[in-house]
């Protein structure tokens, strides 16, 4: 339940000055008995004003600029919305107690209204306006210089749509609340309390704890991570009280309850936790939203590439190709650096351009003796360099270094063929024909360059922006049909036709679901014929196969003949035998009868 209690003078008005103008011992305590054990919800200012008198009880501060000043006190929980706040904290009685601002933002979220009205007047500087009709006046308590009004929500009115559905969604979760004489509320914020010493724990009853514990469990949950992480505060505890109870002077590592590193330990948990499920809904809220949006076209990254005409600088002269050059040069380069005996350090030194091109210009003129009609060739111009620094960075440098003279018409460079060499010569000053144009020339066209390509992508971003605002409506329109409105219509509609809206959306985009669901199946169940009719053989297949059965089953019919044919032989090599050994024995006969007779 979500109750208001604040007190107010004659004249309703609540404080003067960013300070209570007041000091009523039995205001004070009729507050204190009403909101001890709850978690209590204030603005900044009140925060700073009651702090001192605050004890035992959660404090939820809503502010937007000073979280960054407050976030190191652990004690409290740090919201920039109100609603937030009342999401997290529903499954308890929550106070809502000041000031203004957050009073008046409570209104439409509140069960009951407790106010302390005063008889006199403090001449306060700032009030509190707060509409009764949606609610009505239950019961009055009269105290020496005060009273105190009820007020309940009347039945027919109701709160804000988004908060309710909000408060359903917590209100399913099987969240393990525990009442004690003492405390009502959730599991790890009673745990927070006694790690924060609001609440002592020896006047914890552990008994009737592990019984709610019990019940809790015996009920049909689902949601294991949810018991085990209770269980393991239950845990907590009974360390705690063990500790407490049955204290070891001799253990000097033994953890106390006064030790600012195990509550920050457990605060920061639990402010952790608070983090994830104050993160949560929002997450979930983008989710819903993200699948009724229109996925954006990839950009096309052609038009940010500079083409042939995009020129940055001023160009050279015709006669003048940089590629040959650059070929010319590594050549050069190759050549002085077999010469010179390399030495493996790291050496940083800033070379200046300007430097390197009035060294290679002198160098230019000392061998042409200042004259315009001859040539140097660029080996014999390195060559004069001292080998010690030349290196590829100066290389370079002196690369760009050529490249400038030639554009500033100070020399001019001539090869007669590609795999020759380049050389060099001094420009005639009478002979310069200014063409090129002047650095501030330069500096002015490339701003405007600049200029008109930001134009350009500007008004290429917006109309890549019509084009997608135009596509989603055209796919929304399609979707939706009769649903479909568009921001501006939608801002004009009552709670009651949004609503209707939303459901309706929410019809068609199940539906939507459900239509692709099945074209999946279809499309699965199509894909399995197609392999069946795949694996089904065809009849030229069918007759090759019965071919070759046919070839396997003469082969045998084959082989056996040839088996029963050398079964006859044998049999008739035997039968022969048997007679030739019959002959034998009548000859051996014959000859013993005729040599008895002898």
């Amino acid at each position: 339940m979500i109750k208001l209690i604040w007190c107010e003078d004659n004249n309703h008005g609540i404080a003067k000055n960013n300070n209570i103008p007041w000091s009523i011992p039995d205001e004070l305590n009729h507050f204190k008995d009403a909101t001890t054990n709850h978690p209590i919800i204030m603005g900044y200012n009140t925060y700073n004003v009651i702090n001192k008198n605050l004890d035992n009880q959660a404090k939820i501060i809503i502010s937007k600029k000073h979280q960054h000043e407050l976030k190191n006190k652990n004690e409290l929980f740090l919201y920039s919305d109100l609603k937030k706040a009342l999401i997290d904290f529903n499954i308890v009685d929550l106070f809502i107690i000041g000031g203004k601002k957050t009073i008046e933002n409570g209104l439409k979220y509140a069960d009951q209204l407790v106010i302390s009205k005063l008889k006199d007047n403090y001449d306060c500087d700032l009030f509190v306006n707060v509409n009764y009709d949606d609610f009505s006046l239950v019961d009055t308590k009269q105290y020496d210089s005060f009273k105190v009004e009820y007020w309940n929500r009347k039945p027919n009115t109701k709160k804000p749509e988004d908060l309710i559905e909000e408060l359903n969604i917590n209100l399913n979760d099987d969240f393990l609340n525990l009442s004690f004489k003492h405390f009502s509320g959730p599991f790890d914020l009673l745990l927070h309390l006694i790690k924060d010493k609001k609440m002592d724990i020896m006047s914890l009853d552990l008994f009737e704890l592990t019984n709610q514990y019990f019940a809790y469990i015996n009920k049909n949950i689902i949601n294991l991570d949810q018991v085990s992480d209770y269980l393991y505060m239950a845990c907590e505890l009974l360390r705690i009280k063990s500790d407490l109870s049955i204290p070891n002077f001799e253990d000097e590592n033994k953890i106390d309850l006064n030790n600012d590193d195990e509550r920050d330990r457990i605060v920061k948990r639990i402010i952790e936790y608070k983090r994830y499920s104050e993160l949560l809904p929002s997450l979930q809220k983008m989710q819903l939203e993200r699948f009724s949006l229109f996925a954006k076209e990839e950009d096309d990254w052609d038009v940010f590439k500079l083409t042939s005409n995009d020129l940055l600088e001023a160009p050279l002269p015709d006669y003048v190709n940089p590629k040959k050059l650059k070929k010319a040069m590594e050549r050069v380069f190759e050549k002085l650096k077999i010469k010179t005996i390399t030495e493996h350090k790291i050496v940083i030194e800033e070379l200046s351009i300007e430097d390197v091109k009035a060294e290679i210009l002198a160098i230019i003129k000392k061998l042409l003796n200042d004259q315009y009609e001859r040539y140097v060739d660029l080996e014999e111009i390195f060559s004069q360099i001292d080998p010690k620094k030349f290196t590829i960075r100066y290389f370079v440098t002196t690369f760009v270094c050529l490249l400038m003279l030639v554009r500033e018409q100070k020399i001019d460079l001539s090869q007669k063929q590609d795999d020759e060499s380049i050389s060099a010569c001094l420009v005639d000053p009478a002979k310069i024909v200014q063409t090129q144009e002047s650095i501030q020339e330069v500096i002015e066209r490339q701003q405007q360059d600049e200029l008109e390509l930001k134009e350009s992508m500007k008004k290429l971003q917006e109309e890549r922006k019509q084009s997608f605002f135009k596509q989603r409506e055209e796919y929304l329109k399609k979707k939706y049909g009769e649903y479909y409105v568009s921001r501006e219509d939608y801002h004009k509609l009552t709670p009651e036709e949004k609503i209707n809206i939303r459901i309706n959306q929410r019809k068609i985009d199940e539906q939507e679901k459900l239509n692709k669901a099945k074209a999946q199946n279809l499309l699965d169940e199509n894909n399995e014929i197609i392999d069946l009719k795949a694996k089904k053989p065809s009849a030229k297949q069918i007759l090759y196969e019965a071919d070759l059965i046919v070839q396997q089953l003469d082969d045998l019919i084959n082989d056996k003949q040839e088996d029963y044919d050398s079964e006859a032989k044998l049999e008739a090599l035997h039968t022969g035998l048997i007679k030739l050994d019959d002959e034998d024995n009548q000859e051996v006969n014959n000859i013993e009868e005729q040599n008895e007779l002898e």
